[in-house]
């Protein structure tokens, strides 16, 4: 109404309100999605931060290990001066040599526990690249799925475990040329909400590519990643449209990014073949399928009701055979007959 006070015709007015609406809601579009990479990339700087704080206690162990040796050393040393005692220097120097060891490992250990530090400082950086984020989920592309992975391949040599977990949508072809690819486009962002919003503030998510997605899971070892694959498993199942299955895997002594995830696909490769909805786990000598309660439930009560139906059916069957039988009739007393012997009786 105000901009036809202004004197503005109807059709300029009309556009004019439309453009606004638009251009609000693209404001607003845009708000919500920054508020959502923002809270991601958070969730995954948390993560991050405690990945370093294990590293940095696993070095004040190693350096209050090694600073006890040292002690022990010197105690010893001064000891054996004030007794006026020399040992051989064969003893000394083989002493001398067990406390380099450690000495020379602690700076290895540092190093890495350093570079390691400037890496994750850079990845901080670039969490909110375009070029390693997927535009239609939010989550990291393959790039950087590849790079974090190798990361932390690196923490895990310094003591932090870690297990990847990869899930791939079934029949999602399918689904494309059925529905289309705008529903198709639904169904991903659907189940990696899903995904966000059930896995743990240092899980972090990517969209390895297509319907594929891969959580790595830091501190993690296999039996809690086939719990929380499992997990995933039959939520999403009962949440969205479609299922997923599953394959995960531990980090192990000697890995590199490849192997790790060389060993999760495996799994999930077996899952695929072994009918889908499933999850495998590689335990890195052979595919396991981790058990489903679900399904077992839910052959238990169909059991029972098979039972329950056998013995209506049964009762049914009683029923109607007796119902069919002649039942012998009784004999009834003759009234009339009672009735005159007690008058004769009487008289």
């Amino acid at each position: 109404m105000g901009l036809l006070m202004l004197g503005l015709p109807t059709t300029v007015a009309l556009a004019a309100v439309v453009l606004l609406g638009y251009m609000f809601g693209q404001r607003t579009a845009a708000t919500t999605t920054e508020q959502m990479q923002l809270r991601r990339e958070l969730k995954r700087a948390r993560g991050i931060i405690r990945d370093l704080e294990k590293v940095a206690q696993q070095v004040r162990r190693d350096l209050a290990r090694h600073q006890g040796s040292l002690g022990k050393f010197a105690s010893r040393l001064r000891n054996l001066s004030e007794a006026g005692e020399c040992e051989p220097i064969d003893m000394l120097a083989n002493e001398t040599d067990k406390l380099l060891v450690p000495t020379e490992l602690l700076t290895t250990r540092l190093t890495q526990a350093y570079e390691m530090i400037r890496q994750q400082a850079d990845r901080l950086m670039c969490f909110s690249a375009d070029m390693r984020t997927d535009v239609l989920t939010g989550f990291g592309n393959r790039q950087a799925c590849e790079d974090t992975l190798a990361l932390q391949i690196k923490m895990q040599q310094c003591g932090v475990t870690c297990s990847l977990a990869t899930f791939d949508i079934d029949l999602f072809g399918h689904l494309n040329d059925e529905q289309g690819s705008v529903r198709g486009d639904q169904v991903l962002r659907q189940v990696a909400q899903i995904l966000d919003q059930y896995t743990r503030e240092s899980d972090v998510i990517f969209r390895y590519g297509g319907e594929e997605f891969v959580v790595l899971l830091p501190g993690t070892g296999l039996g809690g990643a086939a719990a929380f694959a499992e997990r995933m498993r039959s939520i999403i199942e009962r949440l969205s449209p479609v299922t997923i299955s599953c394959g995960v895997a531990e980090a192990m002594a000697h890995d590199d990014a490849a192997m790790l995830f060389a060993r999760a696909d495996a799994a999930l490769y077996s899952a695929k073949v072994a009918g889908r909805n499933q999850v495998y786990q590689h335990t890195g000598k052979s595919m396991i399928a981790v058990p489903c309660r679900q399904p077992a439930i839910a052959t238990t009560v169909r059991e029972q009701a098979s039972q329950d139906q056998a013995v209506r059916e049964t009762i049914r069957s009683v029923s109607q055979t007796l119902a069919l039988q002649a039942v012998p009739a009784v004999p009834r007393p003759n009234i009339a007959h009672t009735s005159d012997k007690r008058e004769s009786t009487l008289v």
